[in-house]
């Protein structure tokens, strides 16, 4: 995805769609989503740190496929408004959008979070 199609979805505005990944990330997702105590695991790492922190900013793993000079992260929260989260990472990046997926879309339902895509240029 270019920088311009990912502008058309926001938070009020997230896709409708599943959104592709290149071939090769997209069979380590398969794999790692099959793979119930590694994700019990990952799930539980991430508790751990919302413990103290009101959200916690990660690369994505499995991103999806944009063009060069984007990087897609995750912003897992709890008890937090996405929109202050996102005002919050705009001091700190240049964010070309965020979004929380659709409940269709969406592979990790346990915990709260949206995708933050920055520029890294």
């Amino acid at each position: 995805m270019t920088r311009t199609t990912l502008q058309k979805f926001s938070l009020i505005n997230p896709p409708s769609f599943a959104l592709q990944r290149e071939k090769e990330v997209q069979k380590k997702y398969n794999i790692v989503m099959k793979d119930k105590e590694r994700m019990n695991n990952f799930l539980e790492g991430v508790k751990r740190e919302l413990e103290t922190e009101k959200f916690y900013l990660t690369e994505n793993n499995f991103p999806y496929l944009t063009e060069k000079g984007i990087k897609h992260l995750v912003c897992w929260y709890k008890d937090c408004d996405p929109c202050m989260i996102q005002k919050e990472l705009q001091t700190k990046f240049d964010v070309i959008t965020c979004w929380k997926n659709k409940p269709a879309n969406c592979s990790i339902l346990e915990i709260n979070h949206i995708h933050v895509f920055i520029s890294i240029n």
